[in-house]
């Protein structure tokens, strides 16, 4: 029998009906039936690939664990709050690793400090919140998870706190004050430290070491061949510093001459302290009315063998002054100090007034590059009138004779020549006493910085002279507090001492407290109460010292003291004899600048910059890798910067909790500004919400080189359950509390404070499956896809062809 073939037509029916042949693409989520649901899973399954996995029964392979940042393994440290770690080489190659863990202890695999925490697939991890004891040893153990559960550990060598300074080395060569050619070179050699693993070697022209230094170098030896050098005077120290980082305190400063073959030279001044006017009695004994400073050039020694004064003043010299003489002043204070000083010519008297004294015979050699204080001392016969006036002065060059010693050249000193003493009043014995307060010439120098709770900081010395008039008794003195940090917060208490041993440091059952106070503000004052006599013609040395607060100081914060004894009620003193208010000279001056931090370290820089982005077309609801937010992280000159952490903040109608699946920060490697196979993953963050509009934080261990910057931006993965019109945007401010951005300086280890303001991307909207923002489902399709998933839409093209093509078979094999 001839089998009739039948033609089917189709219907419109048909055509309304899913699996009738004609393939029905609905632009309704809910509305999906048959092939338009298989569509969705593949959809699902092109944004978020699951991989298939071989059975795997063995635990991840162990890697290798370090105690520090990096790629780098330390075994000690000097701070006491933050243990570091970082790890490699744990592969599975089976079921791959999905997850670490990392604990802290005190023993092998222990986490009595610290129990296993989660870092996920992060290699570094850091924990900033301990308090450690010294001598503490600690260890790191890693615990790695791999896709079917196993686990495996590893521990760390362990890391050991110490925070005790090593020894001042010992200065071998050159020895101290010696004379050297440094033409070829200088050798330098110290001893060696038993704890010491390196040294900062410092070598300057100033004794006060203060930067730039001609050399400041960290040396793994204890010698150093440096040069060749110019001829001058040269200063030199050297620190310890062991293997946690300890720096010891400064070794004895020695100081050397480099000399050449060329003629010297002399220069004379007035020396830092000589006397300022006066008022006298006119029985005032051992008098100084000039300080004179001698420098000798670097090429030779310089020998002086005579000096001529000159009198001056309307007081009869001849009658009024009964001796006059010249000492080395061998304390450099501009006063004459018996037992102390070393007289080198005279007494000798005026022959006529207004006339000359020859000082001869004398042969005082200057070394070459170096200084020496000479003061001219007068004692008065009391024959003088009420007023009148009288002093010494050196008229011309040709007043002095010097020579070379190895060149016996004969030279004419330089200076500001005629140089004339403080001029002497004389006055009655009912007129006051005078004093006058200056920095003391051992006052302490900006060496660096100061630590948080750190006691007896040494800020400044004063030096106050009294007049020879009579005995004065100090009561009061005021100081002004300076610089950035705040001293009523910063600085728990402030006192004054007197510096027995006048060596400008504090030392505890020699010198004296005097009083005791604190500052009430920022930039603030404070008075100092108490009752000192100092005799006529006297000199002392106070110093300023602090004790600063334990916490919250903010690294870098500088300080400073400020005396100004001239200004209304600053300086208080009463004359002995007189009972009257005492007259005081000086001008204002400082101490020393210290900034808060680790001592003789200053933590560097780091400045966080919006880059601002427009915002794209709408996102897929299972979008991967949508660019967030970007900016820019800029390192200071001064060390480079170890990023810790980065906290960004949600906002938008979505439910981050809900809709996104991962968080990922990335380093623009190109500046393309968008995502691409250069592009280099920072952090990742897996569920990175709690709840909406939360926080998401990526735990790093990223080194920014000194001086250098770095471009990074934050990209979302959405889970597919976001509905459409829900926005998302993420942000933060870099100076919120507390810190979105933990950052320490890579050299010091101090904690960072960034810079910047907020840090804000645009708004992502997520937009229909099948239609671009703003377009309903019968619009043209134009939805924006990332670079990284631009190939799913052609696998689902494939896909939908096959099952077309599928379909269309089984209708043919239907026909009859």
């Amino acid at each position: 029998m001839r089998k009739t073939r039948v033609r089917r037509r189709i219907t419109e029916d048909d055509r309304k009906m899913p699996g009738k042949g004609i393939l029905h693409l609905p632009f309704s989520f809910s509305s999906i039936r048959g092939i338009s649901a298989m569509i969705w899973t593949a959809l699902l399954f092109a944004a978020a690939p699951v991989a298939v996995r071989a059975q795997d029964v063995t635990p991840p392979v162990a890697g290798t664990v370090r105690d520090g940042t990096g790629q780098l393994d330390i075994d000690s440290q000097n701070y006491t709050w933050q243990i570091n770690a970082n790890w490699s080489s744990f592969t599975d190659p089976e079921s791959g690793i999905i997850l670490y863990e990392w604990g802290i202890g005190t023993s092998a695999g222990a986490t009595d400090i610290q129990a296993f925490t989660s870092v996920g697939l992060n290699t570094a991890a850091v924990n900033g919140s301990l308090s450690l004891a010294d001598g503490t040893t600690c260890y790191v153990t890693i615990r790695a998870t791999n896709g079917v559960g196993l686990q495996t550990t590893q521990t760390s060598d362990g890391v050991t706190i110490d925070t005790l300074s090593p020894n001042a080395p010992a200065l071998l060569a050159p020895a101290d004050t010696a004379s050297i050619n440094g033409e070829s070179g200088v050798a330098f050699d110290w001893m060696t430290v038993a704890d010491a693993s390196r040294y900062r070697f410092q070598l300057d022209t100033e004794n006060t070491f203060a930067s730039p230094l001609v050399m400041n170098l960290t040396l793994a030896a204890s010698a150093l061949t440096a040069g060749p050098l110019s001829p001058k005077t040269y200063y030199w120290r050297v620190f310890s510093i062991d293997g946690a980082g300890n720096v010891s305190a400064p070794s004895t400063t020695f100081s050397f001459n480099v000399v050449g073959s060329s003629v010297g030279g002399l220069t004379l001044d007035y020396g830092p302290s000589t006397p300022p006017d006066s008022n006298q009695l006119n029985t005032a004994q051992d008098l100084s009315v000039v300080q004179l400073r001698f420098n000798a050039a670097i090429q030779e020694n310089v020998r002086v063998s005579s000096l001529r004064i000159t009198a001056f003043g309307t007081a009869d010299d001849a009658a009024d002054v009964s001796s006059v003489s010249l000492y080395r002043d061998s304390d450099s204070n501009g006063l004459f100090d018996p037992g102390i000083d070393v007289l080198l010519s005279g007494p000798k008297t005026y022959p006529v007034d207004d006339g000359t004294i020859d000082f001869t015979a004398l042969d005082q050699i200057i070394p070459a590059g170096e200084t020496r204080d000479w003061i001219v001392v007068l004692s008065l016969s009391g024959l003088a009138s009420i007023g009148s006036t009288l002093g010494v002065a050196i008229a011309a060059t040709q007043e002095i004779n010097a020579d070379g010693v190895t060149s016996g050249q004969i030279f004419l000193p330089t200076g500001p020549f005629p140089m004339a003493g403080g001029a002497v009043t004389v006055v009655s014995s009912g007129s006051p006493g005078g004093l006058t307060v200056t920095r003391g010439s051992d006052s302490p120098v900006d060496l660096g910085s100061v630590a948080e709770g750190e006691q007896t900081v040494e800020m400044l010395q004063i030096q106050v002279n009294t007049s020879s008039v009579e005995a004065v008794r100090v009561t009061d003195l005021v100081v002004h507090g300076s610089g950035t940090g705040n001293e009523s917060t910063h600085i728990t208490s402030a006192f004054l001492a007197d510096d027995s041993n006048r060596d400008g440091l504090f030392n505890a059952g020699i010198d004296t407290v005097l009083a005791n106070g604190a500052y009430s503000a920022d930039d603030g004052t404070v008075g100092f109460a108490f009752d000192v006599v100092i005799p006529p013609n006297t000199s002392r040395k106070w110093l300023v010292v602090y004790d600063m607060a334990a916490t919250s100081i903010p690294s870098g914060s500088t300080y400073a003291v400020e005396v100004r004894p001239t200004a209304a009620g600053e300086v208080a003193g009463v004359g002995i004899t007189s009972g009257l208010s005492v007259s005081v000279a000086g001008a204002s001056f400082f101490g020393a600048t210290k900034a808060a931090g680790i001592t003789g370290v200053q933590a560097g820089e780091l400045t966080i910059t919006n880059v601002p982005r427009a915002a794209g077309d709408a996102v897929a609801p299972f979008a991967h890798d949508v660019w967030m937010a970007t900016f820019r992280l800029s390192a200071g000159g001064l060390e480079p910067v170890l990023v810790q952490q980065v906290r960004v903040t949600a906002s938008g109608t979505g439910h981050e909790g809900r809709d996104v699946s991962r968080a990922t920060l990335w380093e623009d490697t190109d500046g393309d500004e968008s995502l691409s196979e250069a592009d280099r993953r920072v952090g990742v963050a897996q569920l990175p919400y709690s709840a909406e509009d939360g926080s998401a934080t990526f735990l790093l261990s990223e080194t920014i080189p000194a001086g250098a910057m770095r471009l990074w931006f934050v990209s979302y993965s959405f889970s597919g359950l976001a509905a459409e019109g829900t926005t998302f945007q993420t942000s933060f401010n870099v100076k919120s509390a507390p810190l979105p951005i933990l950052a320490t300086g890579a050299a010091s280890g101090l904690s960072i404070t960034p810079q910047g303001n907020v840090v804000s991307g645009p708004v992502v909207v997520v937009g229909h499956l099948f239609g671009s923002s703003g377009k309903t489902a019968s619009g043209a399709c134009g939805l924006a896809v990332p670079a990284r998933h631009a190939a799913w839409p052609a696998a689902v093209l494939a896909l939908l062809a096959l099952l077309i093509a599928r379909r269309a078979g089984k209708a043919a094999s239907r026909r009859p």
